[in-house]
């Protein structure tokens, strides 16, 4: 590739050859108008070049910065997911908490540690508020936002399908009933979690 210092010591060379002949070369007036109109023509399609590559150069750069804003947008939304993930995870511990106490199994006896439940619903009333702001920012720069299969009507409406086998699993009439559901809805998270990083990921890296 020619250097900068090349370009520049050619042209203040071929700007110095021009000075000195213009200044030695006796020129008839009929052919400086040529030489005028000529030096104009090229000029015109000189500007006209600049604009093009500039324009071009200018679409490469916009093209560039949209990517990189939309990386970050995905990778914030991905963190933004996982804060969820965990205030759900913390909100179900905390059901399952209040739950067994109201069976009338004592505290040391709890299969999670003792969370507030109230604290925890808060959590995770946040936690989905910061994912509507973060996703609906994420979407923003893609071309078609309903390809994206993670939007915040269809995370709330996982998160609900996650909460109902909870549920089922604490009005079940026998044991064996609240154990399967319970397995159940402990392995959606996991499926969940592991679902919607790869479909944020996958946005990300487009």
């Amino acid at each position: 590739m020619i250097s900068n210092k090349t370009i520049w010591m050619s042209c203040i060379g071929l700007a110095a050859s021009g000075f000195i002949v213009g200044a030695n070369w006796s020129i008839e007036t009929d052919v400086l108008k040529i030489f005028n109109l000529s030096f104009t023509a090229i000029g015109a399609l000189a500007t006209l070049g600049l604009l093009y590559f500039g324009s071009k150069a200018f679409s490469m750069w916009k093209l560039q910065f949209v990517y990189a804003e939309k990386f970050k947008a995905f990778v914030e939304l991905e963190k933004t997911f996982s804060s969820a993930i965990n205030s759900y995870s913390k909100l179900v511990a905390s059901m399952v908490n209040r739950h067994d106490i109201r069976r009338g199994i004592s505290v040391d006896e709890l299969r999670y540690i003792d969370i507030d439940y109230d604290e925890a619903y808060d959590a995770f009333k946040k936690a989905k508020r910061d994912y509507s702001v973060k996703v609906d920012w994420a979407l923003s720069f893609l071309p078609d936002e309903h390809n994206f299969q993670l939007d915040y009507i269809k995370f709330e409406s996982e998160l609900h399908t996650g909460l109902r086998y909870w549920y089922q699993s604490h009005s079940a009439l026998d044991s064996e009933c609240e154990h399967k559901m319970m397995c159940k809805a402990e392995q959606f998270i996991v499926d969940f979690n592991v679902k919607g990083k790869k479909l944020i990921r996958e946005q990300r890296n487009k």
